[in-house]
C-alpha cells in the first residue's frame, strides 16, 4: 500500500517472516480484501 517507509518496509518484513503470528494474520487481510474485491466486482456485473 505505499504506506510505509524503506526502512520501515524492510524492518517489517524482516519481522513478519520469522513471525508466525504475524505471517498469519498478513495472509487472512490479504484473503480479506481478495474477497472483497471479489464481491464488489460481481455486484459491478450483476448490476446491482
Amino acid at each position: 500500500m505505499d504506506a510505509l517507509t524503506e526502512k520501515e518496509s524492510a524492518a517489517f518484513e524482516d519481522h513478519y517472516v520469522g513471525c508466525q503470528r504475524c505471517a498469519t494474520a498478513l495472509r487472512k487481510a490479504a484473503e480479506y480484501v481478495e474477497a472483497i474485491e471479489r464481491a464488489a466486482k460481481k455486484l459491478r456485473t450483476s448490476g446491482a
